[in-house]
């Protein structure tokens, strides 16, 4: 049926032949059906979890507009604004770098939080309302696997809105790079993470409202109030010791210590912390997948 239907598109056809490769096989003798366990082949695994990520890499090339240039023009429009309404020289220096450069090593941490939090969080959305969710359920595909794909793609996204917005903005400014290697790492963990929750938020919420309010009233105010404009010694105590433990604050701070080589709280711990916070966000996400919550019913 697979194979003779026409109407049916690549991507259709692909799915279809592979939930054909069943994990049970039944033989039938003598009027009497046996159930044989088929040993899982990991090509195919491995197949669908390229697919999944490439999936994400081509939705992000079809949508670079939104997904790359509008990053790049907010992040453009908040040094033009600081910079006018502040003053570069005249603000003084943070952590003994121009305030222009500060910021800008922490908007672009900002962009990271926001980018990948939406990358994976639309990319579920977007499967739910349309239904192609059923082509990642009846896949012979880990929820592992799903859960990882799409958090790489946030990964993917995140590292390409930094590359872009290193080689714009030295045209204008003198942002330097203290480490390549720091900056790859607390980039990765940082979309790494916020995808993850993309992901938790993409599986619990079935409305693109409820996704504009996560976005609204939680990952944008957060990733701006984590120091992106300032250090974490201008707010009060208390606020102090609770944004200790805000995870994007950690991102935003360990992200401009790649950049900048400073930074006004420890490094080891924030890098400790992000791994941890890693661990604990996938394990969620792939209990939640696992179990299908408002995927399955």
């Amino acid at each position: 049926y697979v194979i003779n239907n026409s109407n049916l598109s690549n991507h259709a056809l692909f799915t279809s032949v592979l939930c054909c490769i069943s994990v049970r096989m039944v033989e039938i003798k003598n009027n009497n059906y046996k159930n044989h366990a088929v040993k899982s082949d990991l090509r195919y695994f491995r197949l669908i979890f390229w697919s999944l990520f490439l999936k994400e890499l081509k939705r992000l090339k079809s949508t670079y507009v939104q997904t790359l240039i509008s990053p790049l023009v907010t992040t453009g429009l908040f040094l033009t604004i600081f910079n006018l309404a502040i003053g570069g020289a005249e603000r003084g220096e943070v952590l003994n770098f121009p305030f222009i450069t500060f910021c800008c090593a922490g908007l672009i941490a900002s962009s990271v939080v926001t980018s990948s939090y939406a990358s994976s969080s639309s990319s579920l959305m977007i499967s739910k309302i349309n239904g192609t969710i059923t082509d990642i359920l009846h896949t012979p595909i880990s929820p592992s696997e799903v859960v990882t794909a799409l958090a790489l793609g946030s990964v993917a996204r995140s590292m390409m809105i930094v590359i872009i917005s290193v080689i714009v903005f030295n045209l204008f400014i003198d942002l330097p790079i203290y480490n390549f290697f720091y900056v790859f790492v607390f980039v990765f963990l940082g979309a790494f993470i916020l995808g993850l929750i993309g992901v938790i938020s993409g599986i619990l919420i079935d409305r693109f409202e409820g996704q504009a309010a996560v976005t609204n009233f939680f990952v944008a105010p957060l990733s701006l109030l984590s120091g992106t404009f300032f250090l974490l010694e201008k707010l009060p105590e208390i606020v102090q010791k609770i944004n200790i433990a805000n995870p994007i604050y950690h991102i935003v701070n360990t992200i401009r210590y790649g950049f900048l080589g400073e930074s006004d709280t420890s490094v080891k711990f924030g890098l400790l912390y992000l791994v941890v916070l890693s661990f604990i966000f996938w394990f969620v996400a792939y209990i939640l997948f696992a179990k299908g919550v408002k995927i399955k019913n």
